[in-house]
C-alpha cells in the first residue's frame, strides 16, 4: 500500500509543479535604493520566511528579463 501512495503522492507532485520535487519559489524584489530601509527589509525577511529566495535589484538597474522565471515580483513604495 506505502508504494501505490508514494507513487500517487509523486504522479500528483509531477501534475500539480511539473517535476517530482517543488521548485522554491523565487521573488524579484524591486527597491529605490539597495541600502534597504527597515520596511524593504522587514518584507525581504518575510518573504525569506515563507521560502522564497529574494533577488533585490534597484529601479535604475532592474530590467524586464530580471522578472522571468521569478514566482513573484514587488515593487516597493521607495521606488518614485
Amino acid at each position: 500500500m506505502k508504494i501505490y501512495l508514494s507513487a500517487f503522492l509523486l504522479f500528483l507532485s509531477v501534475c500539480l509543479y511539473g517535476s517530482p520535487l517543488p521548485v522554491t519559489p523565487t521573488a524579484l524584489l524591486v527597491v529605490g535604493n539597495t541600502n534597504l530601509n527597515s520596511g524593504d527589509l522587514a518584507l525581504k525577511n518575510r518573504l525569506q520566511i515563507l521560502g522564497y529566495t529574494v533577488t533585490v535589484k534597484s529601479a535604475s538597474s532592474s530590467t524586464a528579463g530580471d522578472a522571468t522565471g521569478k514566482s513573484l515580483v514587488i515593487i516597493s513604495a521607495t521606488v518614485s
